[in-house]
């Protein structure tokens, strides 16, 4: 999605580097289709190990008591958008359904959905906006050696401002480390710069609590979340267009919905949350995908891969 010419010149670099490797692995169907596709090469899908024991971190505080689950970028490729559309439709059925979203995403872009979703937006956390640290949703310029030169001289000054009364200038303050913020989609002060304040223990643990783990991707590779949801217990909603579709077993620890159509979302997220799914709160990994998944089979199959490879392309002895 990045069409900056540093991006293609790496994307090239990764094509040649597939196109003449002795051979390709991947974690799921879904990414050795598309480089087959692509390519014309084929792929040996090697399923990722599952975590053992998954570390479910602390409950965060300010979260719903129940809800479903996103975590991970909110954006088109990840299915954020097809979300957003599918909640007014499972709405209709299921009016209380809460969802909690976490991952970086444009402000502009949450707030039009918020707008959307109307007066049933409160139902919809996400957690950047309560800690109001979302650092990757702020749409602006990259600041040039002028202004940085211009924030070092008057940082000291309006740090002094802050301390005060916690704000410089109105709509945007600078904190005493230099860091100027704005004001976010809930009018909390958010921090200039990328990355998202939540590391993913935070996530495996919005996730371990969630009642089910939502994972709409229009393509995407296994998610690492997923994975971790799934050895702590929780089902999954996942797209067909997911890695994570390859680790369920549809009934038993999830369901698939076709990727990129809000109504079959919405009507999964419905089951998911009424329980009309059939599927165990807390799911059991036993002769599903996942356990085939399992760290020393994972490992074994791995093994056996290089070895056949380096059979194939072993050089003949030196004769004489």
């Amino acid at each position: 999605e990045d069409p900056s010419p540093h991006r293609r010149r790496m994307v090239v670099d990764e094509q040649k580097v597939i196109t003449q490797a002795q051979a390709v692995y991947a974690s799921t169907p879904v990414v050795a289709d598309a480089v087959h596709d692509e390519l014309g090469v084929d792929v040996t899908v090697l399923a990722p190990p599952m975590p053992v024991e998954p570390d479910t971190g602390r409950r965060r505080s300010g979260l719903p008591r129940r809800y479903l689950a996103y975590c991970g970028p909110l954006d088109l490729r990840h299915g954020a958008v097809t979300l957003a559309a599918a909640l007014p439709i499972a709405w209709r059925r299921a009016p209380d359904l809460a969802v909690v979203l976490a991952g970086p995403v444009d402000r502009m872009l949450l707030a039009d959905w918020r707008t959307e979703w109307r007066d049933q937006g409160h139902l919809v956390t996400h957690v950047g906006e309560l800690l109001g640290l979302d650092r990757t949703i702020e749409r602006r310029p990259p600041r040039t050696k002028a202004d940085a030169r211009r924030h070092r001289s008057t940082d000291a000054a309006e740090s002094s401002d802050v301390e005060s009364d916690g704000t410089a200038g109105g709509a945007e303050a600078h904190l005493g480390d230099g860091r100027s913020t704005v004001a976010g989609a809930l009018g909390a002060p958010v921090p200039e710069g990328p990355g998202e304040p939540l590391g993913g223990g935070d996530l495996v643990a919005i996730a371990a609590r969630s009642v089910a783990l939502v994972v709409p991707a229009l393509h995407d590779d296994v998610s690492e979340v997923a994975m971790q949801a799934l050895a702590a217990g929780v089902p999954l909603v996942a797209s067909s267009k997911s890695g994570a579709a390859s680790l369920l077993a549809p009934g038993r620890t999830g369901t698939v919905v076709p990727a990129g159509s809000p109504s079959q979302l919405a009507a999964a997220l419905v089951d998911a949350w009424t329980g009309a799914w059939g599927v165990l709160d807390r799911v059991d990994l036993a002769g599903t995908p996942a356990e085939a998944a399992a760290p020393d089979r994972a490992v074994q199959a791995l093994l056996a891969h290089v070895a056949e490879v380096r059979e194939a392309w072993r050089e003949p002895a030196p004769q004489g």
